[in-house]
This record gives C-alpha cells, structure tokens and sequence, in this order.
C-alpha cells in the first residue's frame, strides 16, 4: 500500500503502532510529493509560493530522514521522486543516500522533475555497492571517485534525462559489468553510445539526433532491441551514424524501430551481403512507417529477408505521398519466403497503392501465416475503409485476415469461389452495410441473390434529409422512402435516427411512431 497509508494502519491497534518504520520498501513518489503539497496550502493556509515551497520542502525533508533514521531493519527498496523548488533550494538527498548505503540498499530510484537547474547524483550513490536496480531521471552524472570498484551486482539500469559530463557514458556502462538490461531516454552529453557487454538482453534507446554515432559489438546475449529516433534531418554530412554488427547479435529475438530510425539506417547503413542473418530473430515492430519512401521499404523488406525464422510482423504505418510508382515496382519485382512467419499486424493503412503491394507481397510470401490483422487509419472515410477491405477481398486469401473487427476465415488457395462476395459470412456482410450509408447500403442488393434482402435487416437506421430531396416534391418523396423502409424491414431496429428538415407537418409521421 502507498507509505501514507501505511503508517495510518499504526492506529489500528498496539500491536501496528510500529509495524510500518520496519517496511523493506520506501517508495516516495509524485503522488506522495502532491499530497504534501496541498497539505502545506491547506493546513497552514498559506498563500504566497515561496512560503508553500518553504513548508513543502520542510516536510519532505522531515519526513523521509525521520524514516530514514529511524528504520531499524533492511531497506531493499528506495524511490524518491523530488519536486521543482522555484524559491528555495532542493532538499539534501545525499545525507539520505549516505543512510542508504549504510542499509546495503539494493534497488534505488532518484527522481528529479524537470527543472532549469541541473542536478548531480550525490556521491553516496557510488557507495551504494549492492544495488540491483538503478533509475535515475534529470541528473547531471560526474565522474566516480578513484576509490570506487563498480556496481558489481547491477544488472537493471534505467536513465531518463540524464546528462553525462565529460563523455562519462562508457566509463559508467564499463563499471555495470552484470547488466542485463539498459534503458537510455532522452540523455545528453553522450557523441557515441558505444554498447557492449556479454551479460546484456534488454536494451532500449530514445534520442534525438544529438549524437554521431551508435555501436552495438560484443552482446551475444542481447534478445530484445528498442530504438526510436525523435528527429532527423536526412541528407546532412554530420548526420548520425549507426554501426550494426550483425555477427555480434547472434540472440536477438525481437526488434522494434520507429520511422525516423528507419530512415536513418536507411541512408547510413549500407545492407551487408544476404548470407549474413538474424537467426534467432522472431518478432520484428516498426512504427511510423512510409509506404512511400523507397528507402525505408527497401529497409523493411532487407530486415525481413535476413530474419529466416521470423513469426510476427507488427507495422503501423504514417504514409505520406512521395514517390508511390518506384516502391510499387520494386515491392512487384519481390520474391523471397519466410516459411516461420505466422503474425502480421498492420496498423493505420490507408488505401495507398504501396501498401497493397506489401499487403500482396507478405501474403504470397509466407505459407506458414496464420493471421494478418489489418486496422484501417482512424481517420480514414468509411468508403475508402470499404474499398480496402474489397481490395483484400480480390487476393486469393491462404490465410485468417482480420479487417478491422471482421475476421476473413481460412480456407484454401485452391479452393476460392469466383463469387466471393456470395461467400462472404453473414456477419461480415452485416459489418459492410453498417458503414455505408443508407441510400448506398440498398444499392447493394444487386450484386447477388444472398445481398439482395440483406440490407432489410440492419439494426441501425439513419435518415438523411439528402434521400429525399430529388425530383418529386419533398413531401411526397419522403412519404414513398418512409413507407417503402418500413414496409420492407423485417429485423429488430436497436437505432433509429431521422434527420427532418422542413417536414414537421408531414403525416407520415404517425405511421414513424407506430413503426418505432
């Protein structure tokens, strides 16, 4: 339970009164932070800031030493999350760390919020010599002291905002010699992410292109990458660079880059001969995707070709019109197999000519697939959804697709009907004339004799004024569509909704109200 409500339970009985200072884990977080906060204003009524800031210092400050000092047992947790002091200064966390390091204190989090003035890691930190698990956010990171061996049993390590000094970053990663997983969002004063390290599995970067250079070289037992780029400008000398060592990656399982990375490997990476594959590589996730730009399909396709026993594929695409007819030839001219892939996940297509050209490559490439999922753009018109689920619909379907919430069943190649619209399942055809509109929905029934009564049982009507405003004079046109829609509607109606303009007087609509 959060540590306010922990020591509340010491009014529980004699026994409680304290049971809570002897609680291995200490987490002081933002919510903490808040509440005592709004104690200052409201307790005290104080109104100006720089009392408020006064008080809410005093009690952080008061509140973690006393647990601190009193603490009569282990500390194998510590989180502290220290808030903006505008008008007077932070509080001194490194006596608190002093006292953890005394506790033999195993997994630490140090947080500052954002702030114009810059933070250093206390140096207790260094002394903290059993810690597991390290978070650090908004610190400024210094050289260690001479006297300092390393974080020996560390192998959990998370920065965020940290700006290491004097290129400080490999001299610190160097002294984590059991890392196992290393997580760097938006850190500075970092030219090279130079990463190594035998006992590394997980890595996940976030940048911006505040950098030259990164360099994954000795990890055989990194299973998971995460990358995302937050912007480049492509086409600059001093771009950065991204040295990928595909002999150094021999355990990578699962792959996930962002668009902006992708380009940038795109123009900086030059693809090493095909020979040379991840083998062990299952799961490949891109986001932000440009069905258009040739030199980040290119890239997609060069990632699938080196991955001979990948089994899902998750895309989200951000397609935007650029040079649509040299990616569309080269995704025709494509020809390879991934007998182990059994999971596509699209996301955010639109109707873009490229995209069904890899759509239609990923299908004929992979006999083992099982279920592509395709999820239109949110944005995306409902006739344009509608056109892409027909264009689907024309490719000789070996797998389950799934449109949206529609599910396409498996069934063989061979085996397809020439009327496929005939074939289609009942809830799908329910599901296709629920988007169209109404007038578009009863055209439908020419296409075949299933289709022909299917749209007198749609649940949920809407009447727009547009039907009826059309050669015959309003009334007596809205008279005709009414009685015609009621007479012929022969399924439960969950939505009615009628939009009237000009009609209030009409006396059809005794026979709407017997019809609701």
């Amino acid at each position: 339970m959060p540590i306010r409500d922990a020591v509340r339970t010491s009014v529980l009985s004699k026994k409680w009164t304290l049971y809570y200072s002897t609680i291995p884990e200490l987490e002081f977080d933002d919510k903490f932070s808040k509440e005592l906060q709004n104690f200052a204003i409201s307790q005290k009524k104080l109104r100006i800031l720089s009392e408020v800031e006064l008080e809410h210092k005093y009690q952080l400050d008061e509140i973690v030493t006393r647990f601190l000092m009193f603490h009569p047992g282990r500390i194998e947790k510590f989180k502290v999350f220290v808030p903006n002091f505008k008008s007077t200064r932070a509080p001194n966390v490194n006596k608190w760390i002093r006292k953890l390091s005394q506790k033999n204190v195993k997994k630490l989090a140090l947080e500052y919020k954002k702030d114009i003035v810059s933070h250093k890691l206390p140096s207790y930190c260094f002394s903290c010599l059993d810690l597991t698990y390290l978070k650090l956010r908004n610190l400024h990171l210094l050289h260690h002291p001479p006297t300092f061996k390393g974080f020996l049993y560390l192998d959990q390590l998370e920065l965020i905002g940290v700006h290491f000094v004097n290129d400080y970053f490999e001299s610190f990663l160097s002294s984590c010699p059991v890392l196992q997983k290393l997580v760097l969002y938006g850190c500075s004063g970092v030219h090279h992410f130079n990463i190594s390290g035998s006992k590394l599995q997980r890595l996940f970067i976030k940048v911006d292109d505040d950098f030259q250079s990164i360099s994954l070289e000795n990890v055989p037992n990194l299973t998971e990458v995460s990358m995302t780029l937050d912007k480049v400008v492509l086409g600059l000398e001093n771009n950065p660079k991204f040295d990928l060592v595909l002999d150094s990656l021999p355990s990578l399982e699962i792959l996930r880059l962002n668009g902006k990375f992708l380009q940038l490997l795109a123009e900086t990476l030059v693809p090493p001969i095909l020979s040379t594959s991840l083998d062990s590589l299952k799961i490949i996730e891109l986001k932000g995707v440009n069905f258009m730009n040739f030199d980040e399909i290119s890239f997609v396709v060069f990632l699938i070709r080196i991955a001979p026993n990948l089994q899902e594929l998750h895309i989200e695409a951000s397609t935007v019109e650029l040079n649509q007819e040299q990616v569309s030839g080269y995704l025709k001219r494509l020809h390879c197999t991934m007998g182990k892939l059994r999971l596509i996940k699209l996301t955010n297509i639109s109707s873009f000519v490229p995209e069904f050209e890899f759509i239609q490559f990923l299908l004929f490439s992979s006999p083992s697939l099982v279920t592509m999922s395709i999820v239109e753009h949110p944005e995306l018109e409902p006739v344009e959804a509608l056109r892409i689920t027909k264009r689907l619909l024309q490719l000789r379907l070996s797998s389950a697709i799934l449109i949206g919430d529609t599910m396409f069943h498996k069934h063989a190649r061979q085996n397809v009907p020439l009327d496929v619209l005939s074939s289609l399942p009942d809830n799908v055809i329910d599901e296709i004339l629920m988007c169209l509109p109404l007038r578009e929905a009863v055209r439908t029934s020419i296409l075949s004799t299933k289709w022909r009564y299917k749209w007198c049982k749609i649940p949920d009507l809407k009447l727009n004024y547009k039907l009826w405003e059309d050669k015959i004079t309003v009334i007596t046109n809205f008279t005709n569509i009414i009685y015609h829609l009621m007479t012929s509607h022969d399924g439960p109606s969950s939505k009615f909704i009628l939009l009237i303009r000009g009609l209030e007087d009409c006396p059809v609509q005794r026979r709407i109200q017997d019809f609701g």
